[in-house]
């Protein structure tokens, strides 16, 4: 049960977080099934390191700004702090910066957590009407 939780929840699960092999799908693909059968032997091996380069290369890569937003919102935002508790709190944050940083990346990396989507008014007005 635990496995299909977290299979379910996968980052290579999204089609989003896939480029390399979007890409292979969206430029190379032939259009005929006879192409597709002569071009297997070949097409087999591209697609498979492509999947592994998404989910071990590309997909992590791409999940470094946000762990760093979030590893920012978390230990670096003294907005409502005062003077004396910044000047306690920032050792702290100092040492915990990295491990903040490694855990939430490994997390993005692996597990679907979504991005930051942005959306300003006109396009949540747009979308209403």
């Amino acid at each position: 049960m635990v496995f299909f939780a977290a299979w379910s929840s996968c980052a290579f699960m999204r089609p989003e977080n896939r480029r390399a092999l979007n890409y292979l799908d969206a430029n190379l693909a032939p259009q005929s099934a006879t192409a597709r059968v002569v071009l297997s032997p070949v097409a087999l091996p591209v697609g498979v390191a492509a999947g592994v380069a998404d989910a071990v290369v590309v997909h992590p890569l791409t999940q470094a700004d946000e762990a760093w937003r979030d590893t920012l919102d978390v230990l670096w935002d003294y907005d409502q702090s005062s003077s004396f508790r910044q000047v306690l709190l920032t050792p702290l944050s100092v040492l915990a910066t990295p491990l903040v940083f490694a855990g939430d990346w490994c997390c993005r990396a692996v597990f679907d957590l979504g991005g930051a989507e942005v959306v300003d008014a006109e396009t949540a007005e747009e979308s209403g009407r």
